[in-house]
């Protein structure tokens, strides 16, 4: 054998164990990140609809009489509203809304993971 061929071994016999476990780590995080999902979905279900988390978001929102339609796209809360004014989109921020747009009379909040159990919450 020569040089050439006997480096590219010793090279794919350090870069093989390595590729796998990079792909063991990717398949273990996955994982993790499903069983934590699926145990935030069943926390989220069982707690059932608290009204006083309902009342502070339909107040960012502008008053649950300033709500006219809510719609869950995704990890996306789409609510249209009466009067875009009176919607506080820092107030949304701080109740966990990653992204907030205000577009005409339409309100989009992203949520993440959480969307679920905020269009539950506030859904009439």
């Amino acid at each position: 054998m020569d040089r050439q061929t006997i480096t590219l071994m010793l090279l794919a016999i350090c870069v093989i164990p390595i590729a796998v476990l990079v792909v063991f780590a990717i398949f273990k995080l996955v994982r993790n990140r499903r069983q934590l999902r699926k145990a935030h979905n069943e926390i989220e279900e069982s707690e059932g609809v608290d009204l006083e988390q309902r009342m502070i978001f339909y107040e960012a929102y502008g008053g649950e009489e300033n709500i006219l339609e809510i719609k869950l796209e995704m990890n996306r809360i789409t609510v249209t509203v009466q009067d875009i004014d009176k919607v506080n989109g820092e107030r949304l921020k701080e109740l966990g809304a990653t992204g907030v747009l205000l577009v005409g009379n339409l309100v989009k909040a992203s949520y993440s993971d959480r969307a679920k159990y905020v269009y539950k919450l506030m859904e009439k």
